[in-house]
C-alpha cells in the first residue's frame, strides 16, 4: 500500500517542476500562478507556452507571459476549479488566451496507478530494457509505445508473445524527472476484445512499482477515447490530473 500511497506524492513532485513551485507549497496551496520558461526536467506537455493542472481541487497555472499570468490569477485565483472544464469556462479561457496571442493546443486526463497487485504475469509477457528496445527502432509498427528519441528515451518495454508471435506491446519513456509516460498498441488482430492492452499497462505498472519505486507512470489519453480510458481503468489505473496547454499562434 505504501508504493500506491507515494504515487501521489510523485505526482506532485513532478508538478511542482512542471508548475515551477516548492513541492511543500504545491501541496499546501489550492491555487498557483507562476510565470516561467518551460525546462528540461518539465514533462512534454508542460514544456508548452503555458498550461494549467487541475486536481484535488486545486488549480496550477504556468505561463511565459507575466501579462498573462496576472490576468488568469485575477479571474480564477478565487474559483472553485472542479467544474472548470464545462464549456463555458472552456469558451472563456479560450477568449483570454486569445488576447494574449495563444490558443488552446490541448486538453486531456493523466492517469496514475491506483493498485498494487502481486500477480503471476503468465509467459506471455516478456519485459524489454532500454538497450534491447532498440531493436525495434525500424519497425514500422511502433507508433505509441516507443519514442526511439534521445530527448523522451525508452525506460521499459513489454510485450504480448502468442505461439512466438508478438500481438501487442507497451512501452514507458522520460516524460519528466519523476515521470514515464506510458504508451500501448495492438499489433494483430488475433490482440482485439481480449483484454491485452490493460495486461500489458497492468503489467508495466506493477514492474515500474516494484523496481522502479522513484518513477510515476503516467497514462494519458483524450477524454474521447472511452477504450483508452477504460484500458487504463481495467490496468489499476486512476484520473490524477487534468491539463489544458496552449502555443502562441501561427
Amino acid at each position: 500500500m505504501r508504493k500506491i500511497e507515494n504515487q501521489k506524492k510523485l505526482l506532485y513532485k513532478q508538478l511542482a517542476l512542471d508548475y515551477v513551485t516548492p513541492f511543500e507549497e504545491l501541496m499546501r496551496q489550492r491555487t498557483i500562478f507562476q510565470t516561467a520558461e518551460p525546462k528540461d526536467e518539465m514533462r512534454f506537455w508542460a514544456k508548452s507556452d503555458g498550461c494549467i493542472a487541475l486536481l484535488d481541487g486545486k488549480m496550477f497555472v504556468r505561463t511565459n507571459c507575466e501579462k498573462l499570468t496576472n490576468k488568469l490569477q485575477e479571474l480564477y485565483a478565487l474559483e472553485e476549479n472542479q467544474w472548470f472544464m464545462e464549456e463555458v469556462n472552456l469558451v472563456k479561457l479560450r477568449k483570454v488566451l486569445d488576447d494574449f496571442g495563444f490558443e488552446i493546443a490541448g486538453v486531456a486526463p493523466f492517469f496514475i496507478p491506483n493498485t498494487e497487485e502481486n500477480v503471476s504475469l503468465g509467459e506471455e509477457i516478456q519485459f524489454f530494457s532500454p538497450e534491447e528496445i532498440l531493436q525495434f527502432k525500424e519497425d514500422k509498427r511502433f507508433v505509441h509505445s516507443f519514442s526511439f528519441d534521445e530527448a523522451f528515451p525508452d525506460k521499459l518495454g513489454a510485450a504480448f508473445i502468442e505461439q512466438g508471435e508478438m500481438l501487442a506491446v507497451a512501452g514507458a519513456s522520460e516524460g519528466g524527472r519523476f515521470a514515464w509516460e506510458v504508451g500501448v498498441e495492438l499489433l494483430s488482430e488475433k490482440a482485439k476484445g481480449r483484454g491485452i492492452a490493460s495486461k500489458l499497462v497492468r503489467a508495466m505498472k506493477n514492474k515500474t512499482l516494484a523496481d522502479y519505486p522513484e518513477n510515476l507512470l503516467l497514462y494519458g489519453t483524450q477524454f474521447s477515447h472511452v477504450k483508452s480510458m477504460n484500458v487504463a481503468i481495467q490496468a489499476g489505473f486512476t484520473i490524477g490530473f487534468t491539463e489544458i496547454r496552449w502555443t502562441k499562434k501561427a
